[in-house]
């Protein structure tokens, strides 16, 4: 939104990003996403191992 209004308004005396934004945080401007958040892997633990092919042995 900072840049948007500094486009908008070459000349005009804009606050800092910081401002703009906690400004737009007290009026109710914000977006709050109501998704979830994709990329969280939980281990299936019906899921069968896989054998170790190559007999490692870390001790």
């Amino acid at each position: 939104m900072h840049k948007a209004l500094i486009l908008k308004y070459p000349d005009a005396d804009i606050p800092s990003e910081s401002t703009v934004y906690r400004v737009m945080r007290d009026i109710g401007l914000t977006h709050k996403p109501n998704r979830k958040p994709n990329g969280i892997t939980k281990a299936d633990k019906e899921a069968r191992k896989s054998d170790d092919l190559l007999k490692r042995d870390f001790c």
